[in-house]
């Protein structure tokens, strides 16, 4: 480390030695610093001290001189002799202490040959001197010979390396001062973090010091210190247990693993690791450690690292890992190992079992994943709670679950498909019936391959669910549109109304009657994705916001991927779908147009709300309904936007059936209420419109 080294030079010694030095020669001495600044001096010279440092003009030369000196030393001589701007002879000798040169060691006022008076004679002049006084002061400075002076600053080298020495002595010192206190107060921070990081650590510590007998064996142990983390584990008072026999504390101890441990360790001095679970009396609550025993200068210390988390979490993974997360039951990694496991005759015979959720799109379609997935944790429960421990029960794929038994024979299988099937017919989630498909198989030697075996219990299962699936999918159909009637009064007499008019056109466009009945159905169900709907939309007196529209508007597509998952309803899944286009093709959810739109489609939209608004104020009287879509209906068919054919029809029932316009009015979505409340508000305006309506008439 450099360090400014005349901060530890040591003037006090210098001096004494330059003092000494000037005594012996005669010449003067003084220490000064790179800038020039006088740090000591010794027997300098009566013209320099009376006359030349006393002037401002010849101090300023005798400074800038010095300075010159210095500069002259920074170029590496060993000395340098130089005539001062007063006219004496100066000499400069460097001090150099770990290769840095701090100051200048100067000798000199003196001449090497005679002065020339009548120089300083014109100096005593030019300086206003006093004549006298400093040619007498002059001729007390010595003439000497270059030879004596070369002597003198070899003497002033080796006082310069004495210098340097006895600095660098001092520096050590001062840094050994330094460095040993820093190393007290690092050792008293030390402990203190050693203590704070003890008390504050999570992992326990402890060192005990082994109680040995008279043939030299370890019997017992005292306890010397332990710190927060392990007492609070324990359970014990640092200050109570200190000084206490081990087995004393802990009786328990004696036949455990763990007394061995410490025993091995004190008796051999080698340091053991080991990882441990504990409980009981010397635990507050099971815990698993990594225990590090030590010797430590004749006891034993023991690191303790709580792993209790990391082992909870590893069996978290562990269990993630072979489990599935929405049944709880294993999945399908876990039961590919486990088939390897029971190819083994000892298992023999082991049946396998194929089991398929009935509906589970249609159900998620309809009811939402949430239902859905309530169906798959009734269905794994119903699986699990009829099996052996030792069965296997797996969540093979989405909606499929295999089931193994070992040691269990064919006519063995089919009996507890029986308990099974019957108690599933029990079970409902949300009203729905729990479906189930099965299909099984017995692998009763060796040589059947469990995948051959689970091929056959496959194909058995989708033979089954061929029969099961479509009664549970009209099931849950039903379930659907009867839940969603729950929901809403308004949509179970506005699907209703619909239906009706979809029947009564149907019969005016001289459909058949199997296609009557599909459109009086598809009527019916025409709304049915709006199961999915919160009723507080559904049920909202006043107008809709743009995200409670954007709900309303998902309807059809939903509606026809619930009807569309069975064959009973397919035919008229792509009417629900369409239902909302338009015959301009401005429409939703597809946006096609003209024929390309289903007549079953046409013939809802027409019964429906959306017509009915697009012609009506929601400000309109009754009275002005009636009117409005009597004229409309009688009005040109290529109304924009309407179906020609459609039209036709429903112009056909408006003149041959008014009775029904009112129905028409009232299946507006949510102008009907305001309507009836501005009849009520508005009696005069009911009178002008009736009278128009009459005339129209």
């Amino acid at each position: 480390m450099k360090h400014n080294g005349l901060e530890y030079l040591d003037f006090e010694r210098v001096n004494a030695l330059l003092e000494g030095f000037n005594q012996s020669t005669g010449f003067v001495t003084a220490i000064l610093d790179l800038e020039g600044n006088i740090l000591s001096k010794s027997g300098w010279r009566r013209i320099c001290t009376k006359f030349h440092r006393v002037n401002c003009e010849t101090n300023r030369q005798c400074i800038e001189s010095d300075t010159v000196l210095s500069q002259k030393m920074s170029e590496g001589e060993k000395y340098h002799f130089y005539t001062c701007l007063n006219g004496l002879v100066d000499v400069a000798v460097p001090i150099v202490i770990q290769s840095v040169h701090v100051a200048n060691l100067f000798s000199g006022q003196f001449f090497f040959e005679t002065p020339d008076v009548e120089y300083f004679k014109a100096q005593a002049a030019r300086f206003g001197f006093e004549p006298d006084a400093y040619l007498a002061a002059l001729r007390e400075v010595p003439v000497v010979s270059q030879e004596k002076v070369r002597t003198v600053m070899d003497f002033l080298l080796d006082m310069t390396q004495l210098i340097s020495e006895m600095t660098l002595q001092r520096i050590e010192q001062s840094e050994l001062n330094d460095a040993l206190r820093l190393s007290e107060i690092a050792l008293r921070e030390s402990l203190e973090r050693f203590r704070i990081a003890q008390d504050m650590s999570p992992d326990g510590f402890t060192i005990l010091r082994p109680i040995w007998d008279t043939q030299g064996d370890v019997v017992d142990f005292t306890w010397v210190y332990e710190n927060t983390a392990i007492a609070r584990l324990n359970g014990t008072d640092p200050d109570l247990v200190v000084g206490k026999r081990l087995l004393d504390l802990f009786p328990s101890h004696r036949d455990t693993n763990i007394f061995q441990i410490y025993h091995q360790v004190a008796q051999s001095g080698k340091s053991q690791t080991l990882e441990m679970g504990f409980s009981g009396d010397s635990m507050v609550r099971p815990t698993w450690f990594r225990l590090v025993v030590v010797p430590m200068a004749g006891d034993i210390a023991i690191l303790a690292q709580d792993l209790t988390e990391r082992k909870v979490s590893e069996e978290r993974l562990e269990y993630q890992h072979t489990h599935d997360f929405l049944t709880g039951l294993y999945n399908r990694g876990f039961l590919e190992k486990e088939l390897e496991r029971l190819d083994d005759p000892r298992f023999l015979p082991v049946s396998l079992i194929i089991a398929d959720t009935n509906g589970l799109k249609l159900i998620n379609d309809s009811f939402g994943h949430a239902e859905g997935d309530q169906v798959l944790r009734k269905a794994a429960d119903l699986l699990q709670s009829h099996c052996r421990p030792e069965d296997i029960v797996a969540r093979y794929g989405g909606d499929e679950f295999i089931v193994i038994l070992p040691n269990t024979s064919r006519s063995e299988t089919e009996a507890l498909l029986e308990e099974i099937e019957a108690t599933a017919r029990t079970e409902e989630i949300a009203s729905i019936e729990l479906s189930l498909s099965f299909g099984y198989e017995t692998r009763i030697i060796m040589e059947d391959d469990f995948t051959a075996i689970f091929k056959l219990a496959e194909d058995m299962m989708y033979r089954n669910k061929l029969y099961a699936s479509s009664s549970a999918k009209n099931k849950t159909i039903g379930l659907v549109i009867n839940s969603l009637f729950a929901k809403s009064d308004r949509e179970s007499e506005h699907s209703k109304r619909v239906s009706d008019l979809c029947e009564f056109i149907a019969g005016k466009l001289q459909m058949s009657t199997l296609e009557i009945q599909r459109m009086r159905i598809a009527g019916l169900m025409h709304d049915i994705g709006k199961i999915g709907t919160p009723e507080s939309i559904l049920n909202k007196p006043g107008r809709l916001s743009e995200r409670e529209w954007e709900e309303i508007l998902r309807h059809p597509e939903t509606g026809f991927r619930i009807l569309a998952a069975s064959q009973e309803f397919i035919d008229i899944s792509a009417a629900i779908l369409e239902h909302h286009e338009r015959w301009d093709g401005t429409g939703y959810p597809r946006g096609i147009s003209g024929e390309s739109i289903s007549l079953q489609a046409r013939i809802i939209d027409r019964t429906s709300h959306r017509w009915i608004s697009r012609r009506l104020s929601t400000s309109c009287t009754c009275v002005q309904a009636h009117i409005s879509i009597r004229t409309s209906c009688v009005s040109s068919p290529s109304t924009s936007g309407s179906s020609p054919t459609a039209n036709d029809a429903i112009r056909t029932v408006c003149k041959r059936f008014p009775k029904h316009i009112p129905k028409l009015m009232q299946v507006n979505f949510y102008s009907s209420h305001q309507c009836y409340s501005t009849c009520r508000k508005s009696v005069r305006k009911e009178k002008l419109c009736r009278n128009r309506y009459h005339s129209i008439k």
